[in-house]
């Protein structure tokens, strides 16, 4: 019928919307209540890399691609050092501390 129609639309990519929240303690005892070191929002950042290090410094854990699935693996009660890179757009680097209790 000869009509036409035009129609823009604006597309917005908007990253790093989620903010990491970042676990202090996990108690890996079977009770399924804190057993893995869980960082909330990671799932928006699967590029990520995950290094656990001991008191002494040496590195007990290292994963790309972390998906929340780490135990503590054996290692004793105690305080744990970690380095969470997001690999995302600002190169964002999350690094703390951790006791794991059983």
């Amino acid at each position: 019928n000869g009509c036409s129609k035009t129609e823009h639309i604006i597309v917005e990519n908007i990253s790093n919307v989620c903010d990491i929240i970042v676990p202090n303690v996990i108690t890996p005892n079977g009770d399924g209540m804190n057993d893995n070191l869980v960082f909330i929002n990671l799932e928006f950042f699967p590029k990520n890399n995950l290094v656990v290090f001991n008191r002494w410094g040496k590195k007990i854990f290292e994963k790309n691609g972390y998906q929340n699935d780490w135990n503590g693996g054996g290692h004793n009660d105690g305080t744990y050092f970690f380095i969470l890179e997001l690999n995302d757009n600002a190169n964002t680097v999350h690094k703390g501390t951790l006791s794991i209790l059983k």
